[in-house]
């Protein structure tokens, strides 16, 4: 909260404030969701590798299909932006005085 009172004391914009929580909040849910879905296909092959070497007639190929990497992205992207949008609109309200006063 400080943070936002000293920007807008200095002569921040209500939509440069909304545009800095909005950064932020997309990049963790970015840094998060990239990481999920590493894990998430690592974790995935890995089984399918491990499931050929107890039964010999599947096979192990690597399978990746970009409209899913889209979509997952969008869906990151989308979640950062909700996430994001209340607590931005409420940082871009505060009064200089109040948000000082906050801890």
């Amino acid at each position: 909260m400080k943070e936002f009172g000293i920007r807008k004391a200095l002569g921040a914009t209500h939509r440069s404030i909304r545009f800095q929580v909005l950064l932020e909040s997309m990049a963790i849910c970015s840094g998060a969701g990239v990481i999920g879905v590493g894990l998430g296909f690592c974790a995935y092959e890995l089984l399918i590798f491990g499931a050929t070497r107890f039964v010999p007639s599947l096979r192990f190929e690597w399978i990746l299909f970009p409209s899913a990497v889209f979509l997952s992205v969008g869906s990151i992207v989308t979640v950062g932006v909700l996430s994001g949008l209340a607590p931005a609109i409420r940082a871009e309200k505060l009064e200089i005085i109040e948000a000082l006063r906050a801890e």
